[in-house]
Formats: C-alpha cells, structure tokens, sequence
C-alpha cells in the first residue's frame, strides 16, 4: 500500500493560530500532504471548517486538551474526536490532569497522543508510567523550545519511549511541526512547518482510513527522512531509507533502548533472535536528522 505524508498537530485561528482552519488546511495540501489534523486548544477543529480540499485531502477532526499543574504545561491530542474536550476544574496531579485528557479522548474513539513531554518540562518518566490508555506519544515536536533531546536532568523523548516500550506499554510514537504561523508575516522561527510529519500507510487518504492505520501502527514518524521500504515481522525486518543528503545509517533499537545492529548504508535486514522485547528501526541522516518505525512487539 502506498504511504500518505500529514501533520497531526498544528493550530488556526480556533485557538492561537494566526491563519483560519481552510487556509492552514490548504497550507499542507499545495506543499504535498494529504492530511492534516488541527489541533486547536480545547477546541476541536474539523472538516466543517473548512472549504472543500477536494477528495485528495483529509481534515480530520481533531481537538488538543490543554491543561497544566504546577506551572508545567500538560497537552494531549485527540485525532478523530468528535468534540471539544477540555481540562477539569481542579487539576489534582500531573497524572491526574493527563488521565483526564486521555479518558476524555477515549471516550470519543480519538486516536490520543501525549504531546511534547519535554516541552517546559511538563512530564517525565514517572508521569507516563502512571498513566493509561494513550495511543502514542510525540516523540519529535518541530516548536525550536520542544526540547525532544533532554538535557542534563531530562531525559530524551525517546528515551522517555523506549521506558514505557520496556515496561511493555504499547505506544506509538508521532513527529508533528506544532505550527501555528501560515500568514503572510510568518518567520517559522519558532515552530517551522515540516519540522515533523508522519507518514500512514493506507488504501487512499480518506479520514477513516488514515484513522484505521493510525490506532494499528501502519505509520512511522520522521522530521527528515523517509521510509522507500519498511517490512517489520518476526522473521526478518528490512528497510530501506532516503535521507536527505549521502550519509545514512539505520539503527535497530530494542528493550531498554539497547542498540541491536547498525548499518551505515541506506539498506539494512534485521533477523530478531526473539529475546529483544521489541525491535524499531531509527534513520539518521548526515544532517541530524531522523525517522522512526513502530516497535515490533516480541512477546
């Protein structure tokens, strides 16, 4: 099946955006994409605002419950909600603020994503341990103060995933550009677009189906490079990538961020020995850049 490029997380003038929904919806399109969810906060966003995209498109309805405790901002998206979804009064906990989010999404069939943990340090491992339900996390979010590399007292996203993966959590991860400037004025300092998209594997890029593909994992995340194949089973992963630029190594990664193999060439095969509790491929480009299957569940 073919792969469709989108963006699962960016804003209109429904929240802080500063371009109305049917402009942003047209953004991604005449650049290339085929779907877009925009993520206003505590506001769902949907097709009925916005022209017709044409049956080349999809806008999916999509909401970012945005909340905080503490002073740490706690953000989760809901890709397929069917409404607004909101904090609750009195936030009780970090954990209790996220679960609330993540209930409320659930509880609409939404594909639930727990958005940048690093983002002002919002929350750590002990957070996304403790809670339940979320479909994925964003393991890249494009915004220049995302801070998805940690520092010295953070950990990394992906660090942060390979934890809930070892604790055999199954989450998918997501790359997003978090844009918010389309206008004519924008400077794309802050939150560039295409600063991270996923790709869905699907038949066409009709809303269900992009929906469909999401819950299962047929995607991967990325904010450079791509995917020309990506066979993930027990018997033997393949991949071949295209990164910008020559360089290209491919690394297979599994239980507790434990590095598998490596190859530095824009092909590679993997054969699980069956004790690595998950496999997923990273792409790295000569220009830091990165790709990111789905983990391979194992046991």
């Amino acid at each position: 099946m073919p792969w469709f490029f989108g963006n699962l997380h960016c804003h209109s003038t429904n929240s802080d955006g500063d371009s109305p929904p049917a402009e942003v919806a047209r953004f991604y399109r005449e650049r290339g994409f085929s779907f877009v969810g925009i993520t206003d906060h505590n506001h769902r966003t949907g097709p009925e605002d916005c022209s017709d995209t044409g049956r080349d498109f999809a806008v999916l309805g999509a909401c970012e419950y945005s909340a905080s405790c503490d002073g740490h901002p706690l953000h989760i998206n809901g890709i397929g909600a069917t409404a607004t979804h909101g904090p609750a009064e009195t936030p009780a906990s970090a954990v209790a603020v996220l679960q609330h989010g993540i209930d409320g999404f659930l509880a609409q069939g939404a594909f639930t994503i727990l958005n940048h943990p690093n983002w002002e340090w919002g929350f750590g491992r002990a957070e996304l341990l403790a809670v339940h339900g979320a479909h994925a996390m964003e393991l890249w979010n494009g915004a220049m103060d995302s801070d998805n590399l940690g520092d010295a007292q953070h950990e990394s996203t992906e660090s942060l995933w390979d934890a809930a993966l070892t604790a055999g959590r199954r989450l998918w991860a997501v790359a997003s550009d978090d844009c918010h400037h389309f206008g004519p004025k924008r400077t794309f300092r802050s939150d560039p677009p295409f600063s991270g998209w996923v790709a869905v594997e699907c038949e066409r890029p009709e809303s269900q189906l992009i929906l469909n593909a999401l819950h299962a994992g047929r995607f991967y995340a990325s904010n450079g490079p791509r995917f020309d194949r990506l066979v993930l089973t027990p018997r033997a992963i393949e991949v071949a990538a295209k990164p910008a630029g020559r360089r290209c190594r491919i690394v297979f990664i599994g239980s507790g961020g434990r590095v598998l193999g490596m190859v530095e060439g824009h092909e590679a095969r993997y054969v699980p020995v069956g004790d690595e509790g998950y496999v997923r491929v990273r792409v790295e480009s000569g220009m830091g850049q990165c790709a990111w299957s789905q983990p391979l569940f194992l046991t």
